[in-house]
């Protein structure tokens, strides 16, 4: 389920960024397979420093209230 919920996540600030994923794998530094399946939900064992640089790219950290507001996470995701 949170994967799923991440992968939400990033499709939606990947968009509001106007990035492709081509775009975002190359300045994330990771292969575009890794992010598609980031962005699906569907990657196994993925190392933090892979998601850092993944929401570094995209402006964000793990700080952001996406991930430290409980209120925040429902109203994105609704669970």
């Amino acid at each position: 389920m949170l994967a799923s919920q991440f992968g939400t996540l990033i499709r939606d600030l990947r968009a509001r960024s106007c990035l492709t994923q081509e775009g975002l794998a190359r300045a994330a530094k990771v292969s575009r397979t890794v992010l598609s399946r980031l962005g699906q939900g569907t990657a196994i064992a993925v190392q933090t420093d892979v998601l850092d640089r993944v929401l570094a790219a995209l402006g964000a950290s793990p700080t952001d209230t996406y991930f430290t507001s409980p209120r925040t996470w429902r109203q994105l995701f609704g669970s």
